[in-house]
């Protein structure tokens, strides 16, 4: 099996309504990203708070491990926006 679903699709052969739906799938991935920032905000908040607040070894090292989960968020977020834009634009320009 293709490790690519839309090789039998032509770019020239898709109709309106496969070009409406890439643009659907274009606006649902960037909304997949934009809902990773409140979730990296708020991890570093976390961390931050933890860290400033409590200020003993074990708080620093949980408000470090939240730090650490945030920018691992963001990063695989990023990532997946930029896997699934290079395969929609494999399939428009077809």
């Amino acid at each position: 099996m293709s490790k690519e679903p839309y090789t039998r699709f032509q770019g020239e052969q898709l109709i309106l309504r496969h070009l409406l739906a890439a643009d659907r799938t274009v606006l649902a991935n960037e909304r997949a990203l934009l809902s990773h920032t409140p979730t990296v905000i708020a991890f570093a908040i976390a961390g931050g708070s933890i860290i400033h607040f409590l200020g003993t070894v074990v708080a620093d090292v949980f408000g470090g491990l939240l730090i650490a989960v945030a920018v691992m968020v963001i990063a695989v977020g990023v990532w997946r926006y930029q896997w699934f834009r290079r395969r929609l634009n494999q399939l428009v320009r077809k």
